[in-house]
């Protein structure tokens, strides 16, 4: 139930939490904790200001593309090596 409530966000209070769960935020917090600790939850807690704060590990469109970029950099970068040896 928590991990599909936190599911959409990638910053929730853990007040917000505690209400939808019926718990108190002493209770929220610990129940995150085990979920990071166990590895079920990419997240951070901002205790100072009540927030779940979560990571996103799925890459993204953006990721994609920048890795798709990088590739061509490095293609274009020995070709253009190639073509600067010929030349010598």
């Amino acid at each position: 139930m928590l991990l599909s409530l936190v599911k959409p966000y990638q910053r929730v209070t853990l007040k917000f939490l505690a209400k939808e769960l019926s718990l108190t935020e002493n209770d929220v917090e610990k129940l995150l904790v085990d979920l990071i600790i166990d590895d079920k939850l990419a997240a951070t807690i901002d205790q100072p200001n009540g927030y779940l704060l979560l990571e996103n590990r799925n890459p993204t469109l953006s990721d994609a593309r920048y890795a798709a970029n990088l590739r061509l950099i490095e293609s274009l970068t020995a070709v253009s090596e190639s073509l600067l040896e010929i030349q010598m």
